[in-house]
């Protein structure tokens, strides 16, 4: 079996607001740096973590701390050939089925269909009233060229932790 090596980049838990996450952002440029990541690379996570958090931000479900969990938990971890990008926050239970779906949807499309995916979804785009068009996941696996993956706690309540799980390749293919 072999062992995976695994060194964390990025953590942050708390709760997210316009000032946080653009600290979060500038503390990916400068922890990126020592891991010698192709530019293409570090422009595609940089464009992940972007929509990581403007998700996160904007369908999070206000919830008080729990033991288990603070409001969003944030980990960039580079492991062997690929570095990951693991966020997670309180969303209601209500909306697990329809963010599994679109995960699965982006995960049955290769890249070309990801990208008539996109293209259609600007096409048709409304403005919701959390102001997103519906295209951050559609965006996420553009750039990941990986399959999305999700982890769920459910808590007592109407509340899931719900975390999704991006992973990027060190070298661009």
């Amino acid at each position: 079996m072999t062992q995976v090596r695994t060194s964390t980049i990025l953590t942050y838990k708390g709760h997210l607001n316009f000032e946080t996450i653009e600290e979060i952002l500038n503390q990916f440029r400068e922890k990126i740096r020592p891991y010698n990541a192709e530019l293409v690379v570090r422009r595609r996570m940089y464009s992940i973590l972007v929509e990581c958090l403007e998700n996160t931000y904007k369908h999070k479900a206000l919830k008080n701390n729990t033991p288990k969990h603070p409001p969003v938990e944030l980990v960039l971890t580079q492991k062997d050939d690929a570095f990951e990008i693991k966020i997670g926050n309180y969303i209601l239970e209500k909306k697990v089925d329809v963010l599994i779906n679109k995960i699965s949807k982006v995960n049955a499309l290769d890249r070309e269909g990801l990208n008539k995916l996109y293209r259609k979804s600007i096409s048709e785009a409304r403005i919701s009233d959390k102001g997103g068009a519906g295209l951050g996941i559609i965006e996420i696996a553009r750039n990941s060229s990986q399959s999305l993956s999700y982890e769920m706690s459910p808590l007592e309540g109407k509340h899931i932790f719900f975390d999704i799980v991006v992973h990027v390749k060190k070298i661009n293919l």
